[in-house]
């Protein structure tokens, strides 16, 4: 009942917003972006717009604006010569009003409404565009197991299905302001086939292109580039970066103090960074076990760290992806693999496919793996397999030719 109510209640706020948006010039020159619910200057997002700022007059734009709800950030992307506005302020509602492209990054939340980075009411009569901040990662919306399984017997389910074949149904319905008609990036057709089954949308609104966050960041925040300095002064560094569990109870906050000693004689810098979603295992930044441990906040864009360190340690993210598409060293740490796997979100990749490195089932093995990084193979059969199903359509992409993919595919 409560999902028809919410069906109800977004069709009474899209009809007034649609009307409203008839107001409204859209100007092609001007591009509005936004990430993580305005709280990061991260992911996708960030990396095009950086790429599209930095070369407006080539491209043809006035505008590219960053709108966001944290002031550090927006004081940063300021001094930076960036533009960039706090959300609600004047000149950011004028841009949400006039941009052709609407672009952010991040998914439904649990309800399936699009809570999202911009203001949800001005997007009508834009280019509506989610770069999506994973790749075939964890099971989400219909994809996500538990979800399926609740309702795949369930009549009403099965009608909204069909409903949402219809454009008109996706525009006024699913979604505020048309976002449930938005476009996808996807990476490969392997990640489109696994958006298909997050979204259920037509074949249209899916972007086939490469994903920006893998390309070459043009400048740092000022934090980044502190992170980036001290790499140099280890002789190999690791970024850990462990996903977040709905239903087991691993928890990985100690796990540094039991493998402090390999990380001083290896003479390796551990990084890592807690999953955004993951408030209960959250690293504290301020307090680290040993001088080779460096816990990066929430905020922090893990994305421009992965080019400089030399392994790349998760579970179950989708980040592994990326770590495949830049040729990363992999180490995969599981103790709970078989409980995650079966009983938790679940995945939506293969595992045998996508979890191309070797796995630690236990701090015994992690150790051992670690002592022997260099022997870690990135040209075995099964990771030039992961590399070619993921990467090899779109993994060779400059920013300017993902933007041009994306104003082509959005025509």
């Amino acid at each position: 009942m409560s999902e028809v109510i919410r069906l109800i209640n977004n069709f009474f706020y899209n009809i007034p917003a649609l009307f409203k948006s008839f107001f409204w010039k859209r100007d092609e020159q001007i591009v509005l972006m936004d990430s993580w619910f305005g709280n990061k200057f991260a992911d996708n997002p960030r990396f095009l717009f950086q790429y599209l700022s930095d070369n407006k007059e080539k491209l043809g734009l006035t505008h590219v604006v960053w709108v966001t709800r944290n002031e550090s950030v927006n004081e940063e992307l300021n001094n930076l010569g960036y533009e960039s506005y706090m959300i609600n302020s004047k000149e950011s509602i004028y841009y949400h009003k006039h941009a052709k492209y609407h672009i952010v990054n991040n998914s439904p939340n649990n309800n399936d409404e699009f809570t999202g980075e911009l203001l949800e009411g001005y997007s009508f009569g834009a280019i509506r565009i989610n770069l999506w901040h994973g790749i075939a990662g964890k099971g989400v919306k219909f994809a996500n197991t538990a979800k399926v399984s609740k309702y795949s017997r369930n009549k009403l389910f099965s009608l909204y299905l069909k409903l949402n074949k219809l454009r008109f149904w996706r525009l006024l319905f699913d979604q505020k302001c048309g976002w449930g008609d938005a476009y996808y990036l996807a990476q490969s057709t392997e990640g489109k086939r696994v958006l298909e089954t997050f979204f259920r949308l037509p074949d249209k609104n899916y972007i086939l292109t490469g994903y920006p966050r893998i390309c070459n960041c043009s400048s740092f925040l000022t934090d980044e580039q502190m992170v980036i300095d001290k790499i140099n002064d280890f002789s190999k560094t690791v970024l850990y970066l462990p996903t977040f569990r709905s239903n087991t109870n691993f928890n990985f906050q100690n796990l540094t103090d039991e493998i402090s000693d390999v990380l001083d004689e290896q003479d390796i810098l551990w990084i890592q960074k807690a999953h955004s979603a993951d408030v209960q295992n959250e690293f504290d930044s301020k307090n680290s076990s040993t001088k080779n441990v460096l816990n990066l906040n929430p905020n922090f864009d893990i994305n421009t760290l992965l080019p400089y360190v030399d392994v790349l340690i998760t579970d179950y993210s989708s980040c592994m992806i990326e770590g495949i598409g830049l040729h990363k060293k992999l180490i995969f740490y599981v103790p709970d693999f078989d409980e995650y796997l079966s009983h938790d979100r679940g995945v939506s990749y293969n595992p045998d496919i996508a979890m191309c490195g070797p796995k630690a089932y236990n701090i015994g093995e992690l150790k051992k793996l670690l002592v022997s990084i260099d022997s870690i193979d990135v040209s075995t059969k099964q990771y030039r397999t992961a590399f070619e199903l993921y990467w090899s359509e779109t993994g060779e992409k400059t920013l300017d030719e993902i933007w041009y993919d994306i104003k082509e595919q959005t025509r």
